[in-house]
């Protein structure tokens, strides 16, 4: 085998390790219990290593770029540690978090909830070794993703979580206080989070294994030179992530993750409508 470049393999190994620390965390919540004023805490915990993880997973592909030190070893070692950080432990968090009702969930739901986690960790590992294949059969050209990619579908499901556990929508004193309606709106999507979650993580898996295409944000972030607009857009987006993060970070998840079924359908669409005829 030959030699590994140390800061690649370390930022990979990073991505690993904060993944365990994910899953230690739950296994913390369901010591706790649900009614325990901690279990929402580890929940959030986990959830926030999860989003470590996403952000070593793409330092260590554009360090290994910089460096030309790209292996058949860090990548293999990079799909590992995202099917841990982005394949078992989503599922998890789910589990987890669906389990935090004050009412003991019944046999055949407790069930349901373990299905829906389960068809989200195998469809992740699906993808990643559909991912490995293509890869080394020189497919992919990292400029979009064909089906959801793992980190993006776990953003979805810590996203939500972090949401659902965000305190300030309940404060006074926030941005959204300004805007009544936006903070009542978003009061109940929270609420609906629990009932959407089930059938949101079935989508995700199914968008994971699907040919969707999906941009690839972190290719076209270092490739493509920005114009003025497009910095003053990234500043309105990083200021409002500044006041409401969790909101944000909600709202942004959702919007990559149907990213692919609605570019698809607009594609469909504008594919049947005739084009006018030039004269």
């Amino acid at each position: 085998m030959k030699k590994v470049w140390v800061l690649p393999t370390l930022l990979t190994l990073a991505n690993g390790f904060f993944g365990f620390l994910a899953l230690a965390k739950c296994l913390d919540a369901s010591r706790l219990g649900a009614a325990s004023p901690e279990f929402g805490g580890k929940l959030e915990y986990a959830s926030i290593c999860v989003l470590l993880a996403m952000l070593c997973d793409c330092l260590d592909g554009w360090v290994a770029r910089r460096l030309n030190s790209s292996t058949d070893f860090g990548g293999q070692l990079d799909s590992l540690c995202d099917a841990v950080s982005f394949g078992i432990v989503p599922g998890v968090i789910f589990k987890t978090f669906m389990e935090s009702g004050s009412v003991a969930p019944s046999t055949m739901l407790s069930r349901y909830w373990l299905a829906a986690g389960g068809c989200y960790a195998c469809c992740a590992l699906l993808r990643l070794a559909r991912f490995n294949v293509e890869n080394s059969l020189g497919r992919e050209d990292h400029k979009a993703f064909r089906g959801l990619p793992s980190p993006g579908a776990a953003f979805v499901v810590v996203a939500a979580v972090l949401f659902y556990y965000d305190e300030r929508l309940d404060q006074t004193d926030t941005f959204l206080t300004h805007l009544p309606w936006l903070r009542d709106f978003a009061i109940v999507v929270r609420s609906s989070v629990v009932v959407i979650m089930p059938f949101l993580m079935f989508g995700l898996g199914a968008a994971m294994v699907s040919r969707l295409a999906y941009p690839h944000f972190g290719s076209q972030l270092f490739s493509k030179k920005f114009t003025v607009g497009r910095i003053a857009r990234g500043v309105v987006v990083l200021a409002l992530a500044a006041l409401e993060p969790r909101l944000v970070f909600f709202l942004a998840s959702l919007l990559f993750g149907f990213y692919g079924p609605v570019y698809t359908v607009i594609k469909r669409i504008r594919g049947r409508i005739p084009r006018p005829r030039q004269n």
